[in-house]
């Protein structure tokens, strides 16, 4: 809990005001960033990885991230998954990078 909390706030305090942090699952945070491209959420997440390392503890703590943009008419179901299917390329890949999945409308 103690790496999660400070991980949160490391987020939350790299984040602008209108950005949301919060915790989706056992240690996944789902980050919404309105106004914001992919690659400008490529960059913030690269700086968000390099600050999860920098900031925490001494355990090696690595922050993998999938990565997509919503076009504001898709279900909310296949944006998710999309940016599920991101993260778990992220994590099979070789842990501790963003990989993004641009959305149908950006292909």
């Amino acid at each position: 809990d103690t790496v999660l909390r400070s991980v949160a706030a490391m987020m939350i305090s790299n984040t602008r005001d209108q950005d949301l942090v919060s915790r989706y699952g056992g240690e996944e945070f789902c980050l919404v960033l309105p106004d914001t491209d992919l690659v400008g959420g490529h960059h913030l997440l690269d700086h968000l990885r390099n600050g999860g390392r920098d900031s925490t503890t001494e355990l090696g703590v690595t922050l993998s991230a999938g990565l997509t943009s919503w076009d504001g008419i898709e279900d909310p179901i296949s944006f998710i998954e999309r940016a599920d299917r991101a993260l778990y390329r992220a994590k099979t890949t070789g842990r501790d990078r963003v990989v993004s999945i641009a959305a149908y409308s950006e292909s």
